[in-house]
């Protein structure tokens, strides 16, 4: 095949609508690379090369096949692909010789394409996979929207989209910045003024530019144009309209809301994770640009790997925005990446008190303060509600944070709004999508929100939304015991039930108080599912004490204190649980809710069987077994009896807890309520085991195994996996084994939960065994493996031993 110098290069069709590039090999529609055949190609640049004469099939083929001998049907193949691709009539046929170019072939300027770009002051950083979407979009679409709030990168995302166009669009790149424009008539005298066109004075303006440039195959970069939105959409439609080979790159706050447009929303770089390596971190993007940006303004620094972490969080306190980070690169010519970091906690003083920057590079905060400013009031309230949100919020918290007189209409529209001026950010979540606030835009909020009104009224929507959240969570979990899905979403507004008890704290009168202590008793339950003993106790414990000694008796505190006693006891505060019991006792009987009587009477009664005190017990489990017979309640029957049973199984009376879960289980399958069945089903595995019915022990614990993925507490796959163990160790399913004990005790020393009487030496002996049957390399793998597998993770592991085909029956050996 022939081979063309470099530079030798044309402008095909109307209005030079390709670029063919021989010495690149290319074909360019449009600035954008065509996909074409390496023969294909070469029959194109043999026609072009041409100059409309006739070229010969033989030719043709000798050019494209290069000597070898090839069916003519081979030739006709590949002209009418091209023909396919570049249209019809852009090759012609000449009877009985060959073929010829058609269309307009024009050797490009050589000196290659005009532009006005500006030089680059510094080196490009990041942003490659969004270059890179930049460029396919503008590929697939002729106006092309670079979204994002002030300071995100947009101009210099543009800027560089632009430079990778230069070589292949024949009339070049042009740049126009907006940001000192204020009317649509010096939007079209300063792109004209960039073009190099000359407008009469006379006439619509807009229509003598289209048609001075209606041949040129150009990008048009139009840059900051959030301000002129009833101007520059207008513009836009009018010359895209009037010049087919025109394709525009807007950079703005908001979409111009133009037919065919293309938005690519321009977010901050990605900031390394909190847990990330000095790896990862030197990864980051917006790591890179701060380093590359600091040793530009210090040429002399040194920036040790002790500085990683350091540097990691002064991206994160910026929440990646490029501009926030170059402005705060430029504070390392005189302070250190620590006290650099030190100085964000006044970000906006920081950022903001620049002399020498542009206007809009000034402060952060007027870039934001101009986009609050051109909010509805409505808006405006909603996005003040939204910055008191922790880790951002759904569609049901942000209605209530709008206040009860806005509609789904209305929410949707104003949510909309934030999104397009870039102030708002939509992310997946759990079920529905997750509305979240930049840091930055967050903290601008909470100022501009301050002490007036509006503030305690939105705190007062907040408080109520996520209290009733709360509670309904814990109506499902006492309702039906298969809380997964509601564990998973008080999971991610864990830091909104935080926000809420901070907001009465707050308030701090009677009112708040109580809102408090439902919250925390409504998620008492919650904190043991989800392995948040300690910082559950914690909360709990600060609602008691801010609500005081002379708080009246009322459902709210009893839960709280109900809950109090739960969570010590799992952390094994025994003594501490006991008395929390005692006095959810006394309350209840003052309440005369005998059914929360009885659970905590046989709640503090085991108790006391672990403190040995098992006379105390006894006389509890049967005060608590009379109640619940008394009042006709299976639910607390179904308790009462369990409790007894787990009393009698502490002191060695496996016969006796038989038959007490033997009345418990039918009541507990009847309810049907999943957490307390599978309790019972796992104390039902431990006691067949303890009498030596291996197959019963099996059956239970696998039943109760069906149930955990929908129950989603860790408390109760610890448990299973707890029990498990024998029947592995009895099954020679040693790897499983181990996995599950290295789980199980991980998931301790992170709750800071301490092994039951007698367990940690079960679990030693089981473990000596594994290490004795296993290869060391095969032990340590596994119990790796079990360290970093989460409890649920393990627990399906055992499971899967356990009802693996030929174990069924190796328990009865």
């Amino acid at each position: 095949m022939a081979t063309f110098p470099a530079g030798n290069r044309y402008r095909l069709g109307p209005q030079g609508r390709y670029t063919l590039d021989i010495g690149a090999r290319a074909l360019y529609a449009q600035g954008q690379p065509v996909p074409l055949g390496s023969r294909a190609f070469e029959l194109l640049a043999a026609m072009v090369e041409a100059g409309g004469a006739a070229v010969g099939k033989g030719q043709l083929m000798q050019r494209a096949w290069g000597g070898l001998v090839v069916e003519e049907a081979n030739l006709h193949v590949q002209v009418s692909a091209l023909r396919k691709l570049l249209g019809a009539e852009a090759i012609a046929t000449v009877q009985s010789l060959g073929y010829r170019w058609a269309w307009p072939a024009l050797p490009a300027d050589a000196a290659g394409p005009r532009h006005n770009l500006p030089a680059e002051r510094s080196t490009f950083v990041g942003r490659t996979s969004l270059l890179a979407s930049a460029r396919g979009a503008l590929g697939r679409c002729r106006l092309l929207s670079l979204i994002g709030i002030g300071g995100a990168g947009k101009t210099r995302l543009a800027l560089a989209l632009g430079r990778q166009l230069l070589d292949q669009l024949a009339d070049g790149v042009w740049w126009v910045d907006l940001t000192a424009l204020d009317r649509g008539h010096q939007v079209v005298a300063a792109v004209a003024h960039a073009l190099g066109v000359t407008l009469a004075e006379d006439g619509d303006t807009t229509e003598q530019l289209g048609k001075a440039i209606q041949s040129r195959q150009l990008v048009l970069i139009l840059d900051n144009c959030e301000h002129l939105l009833a101007d520059v959409p207008k513009l836009a439609q009018a010359w895209l309209d009037a010049v087919p080979g025109l394709k525009i790159v807007a950079t703005s706050r908001e979409a111009l809301a133009v037919d065919g447009e293309w938005v690519l929303p321009v977010g901050p770089l990605g900031v390394p994770a909190s847990s990330a390596s000095d790896e990862e971190i030197a990864a980051s993007e917006s790591v890179q640009l701060l380093t590359e940006r600091a040793m530009r303004v210090a040429p002399g620094m040194a920036l040790a790997p002790a500085d990683a972490d350091t540097l990691a969080e002064i991206c994160r306190r910026v929440d990646g925005i490029p501009l926030a980070i170059e402005i705060a690169a430029a504070q390392l010519r005189t302070v250190s990446p620590t006290q650099l970091l030190r100085l964000l906690q006044e970000r906006f003083r920081l950022l903001a008190n620049l002399s020498h920057a542009l206007p809009r590079h000034r402060m952060m905060q007027t870039v934001i303060e101009w986009s609050f400013e051109h909010l509805h009031p409505h808006e405006q309230e909603l996005l003040l509600g939204l910055a008191l949100c922790s880790g951002g919020c759904d569609f049901e918290a942000a209605r209530a944070l709008m206040g009860p007189q806005a509609s789904a209409a209305t929410l949707n529209a104003a949510l909309a709004r934030l999104a397009e001026q870039s102030l708002l950010l939509v992310e997946p979540g759990v079920a529905d999508p997750r509305y979240v606030l930049l840091e930055t835009v967050g903290q601008f909020a909470l100022d501009r929100l301050g002490a007036q009104p509006l503030a305690a009224a939105l705190r007062a929507r907040f408080v109520a939304h996520f209290l009733a959240l709360a509670e309904t969570h814990d109506e499902e979990i006492m309702r039906q015991g298969r809380g997964a899905a509601t564990l998973d979403r008080v999971d991610s507004e864990r830091g909104n039930l935080q926000r809420a008890l901070q907001f009465c704290a707050q308030a701090g009168d009677r009112a708040a108080h109580r809102d408090a202590l439902r919250i925390v008793g409504a998620l008492r339950h919650y904190w043991a599912a989800r392995s948040q003993l300690r910082w559950g106790l914690e909360l709990t414990q600060a609602a008691l004490v801010r609500a005081g000694t002379d708080y009246p008796a009322d459902h709210a505190l009893l839960l709280a204190v109900a809950g109090k006693g739960q969570l010590l006891a799992a952390l094994s505060r025994t003594e501490e649980a006991v008395q929390a019991m005692e006095r959810a006792a006394a309350i209840a009987a003052q309440l005369g809710d005998r059914a929360q009587q009885a659970s905590s009477l046989g709640f503090r009664a085991n108790l006391l069987d672990r403190l040995g005190r098992f006379d105390e017990a006894q006389a509890g489990h049967e005060s608590a077994l009379r109640i619940a017979t008394e009042i006709g309640d299976d639910r607390v029957l179904a308790d009462a009896l369990a409790r007894q049973a787990t009393h009698a199984s502490n002191r060695g009376r496996y016969d006796e807890a038989a038959a007490l879960l033997d009345r418990a289980l039918p009541l507990r399958r009847r309810l049907g309520h999943g957490y307390r069945l599978a309790v019972s089903l796992i104390n039902s595995g431990h006691v067949a085991a303890k009498r030596d019915r291996w197959p019963e022990a099996r059956a239970f614990l696998l039943e109760a195994a069906a149930l955990l993925d929908a129950v989603g507490s860790d408390l109760l796959d610890a448990a299973f996996i707890q029990n498990a163990t024998a029947l592995l160790q009895r099954d020679g399913s040693w790897r499983e084994l181990v996995v599950g004990r290295a789980a199980e005790r991980q998931h301790r020393e992170t709750c800071g939960l301490q092994p039951e009487p007698g367990e940690e030496a079960i679990a030693e002996a089981e473990l000596q065994e594994a290490r004795t049957a296993l290869t060391e390399a095969a032990f340590e793998e596994a119990r790796a493996s079990g360290s970093g597998m989460s409890i649920s993770q393990a627990r399906r592991t055992v499971a899967d031993a356990l009802q693996r085909p030929g174990n069924a029956g190796s328990a009865d050996r």
